[in-house]
């Protein structure tokens, strides 16, 4: 989560986050609020209701799109994705929407469940090196 909310910060209203929960037997509204507050989330987070995994063809979690202003997906990752690919691949895109409009979305596919277990995970790896 550090790395988004770095991702957040750098490119302000120029970037909008969303991350949608697809696991609906275990992300209730409860436990999203709760992330919320225990990670420090400030972006959009939402439920899949409408089956966006299966429309996304979402075969692990996390998965990340990079959407341009005008739709398109531009760049696209599964599994943890870190901060400074994620910052070229978004730098490489804002020159290219000189508006006042969020130039790109990163819009990003989670299970509660599994992204905190696979954080923690990477937390540990890193600390162990």
């Amino acid at each position: 989560m550090p790395h988004l909310k770095a991702l957040n910060e750098k490119f302000g209203e120029e970037l909008v986050i969303i991350s949608i929960s697809v696991d609906p037997n275990y992300d209730s509204v409860e436990r999203l609020k709760s992330f919320r507050q225990d990670y420090n989330i400030t972006w959009t987070l939402a439920r899949d209701t409408i089956n966006v995994q299966a429309q996304y063809n979402v075969t692990a979690i996390p998965t990340l799109y990079i959407i341009d202003q005008n739709g398109y997906v531009r760049f696209h990752h599964v599994g943890l994705t870190e901060e400074d690919a994620l910052t070229t691949e978004i730098s490489q895109i804002v020159p290219e929407f000189p508006t006042s409009l969020p130039t790109i979305i990163l819009f990003i596919i989670i299970g509660l469940a599994t992204l905190k277990l696979k954080y923690k995970l990477t937390k540990i790896g890193k600390q162990q090196h």
